[in-house]
């Protein structure tokens, strides 16, 4: 973890951040237990959080004006959306990883099968007196 990951999350702890969701507010902490996404309705998923903060963002910035004083943004707002880009990067790192572990487990048997039925062919193909040599120095 980077050291401005560090001070990211210490400002959270910090400022208690929580996060609106469907059910109700959520910590940092519980973020992780989050679906990335979710297709049932009143059901809270890092997807949705990230959109719902991202508009906000944007809507903070308005617009741009040369004459008049600008208003200073909302560096709590723009912290939990750094905090939650954070941890969708992360679970979607390791949801690949699996992924890649899994295709290659799945891969591995699959050589494996392969190699058990080549050497049954071979096996086979043996004459009955190599055979019985095989048997005799077991």
């Amino acid at each position: 973890m980077s050291a401005e990951t560090e001070k990211m999350f210490e400002q959270a702890s910090r400022k208690k951040l929580t996060f609106d969701t469907p059910q109700g507010q959520i910590s940092v902490e519980d973020l992780w237990d989050l679906p990335l996404e979710t297709t049932r309705q009143n059901r809270a998923s890092l997807e949705d959080i990230a959109v719902d903060l991202d508009r906000k963002v944007k809507a903070q910035e308005g617009t741009v004006s040369f004459v008049k004083k600008t208003v200073k943004k909302d560096t709590t707002l723009e912290l939990q959306f750094e905090l939650v880009k954070y941890i969708i990067d992360v679970l979607v790192a390791e949801k690949e990883a699996a992924a890649l572990l899994k295709a290659t487990k799945e891969k591995k048997q699959r050589y494996l099968e392969l190699i058990e039925k080549k050497e049954n062919e071979k096996l086979e193909t043996m004459e009955l007196d190599e055979l019985k040599a095989l048997v005799a120095n077991m």
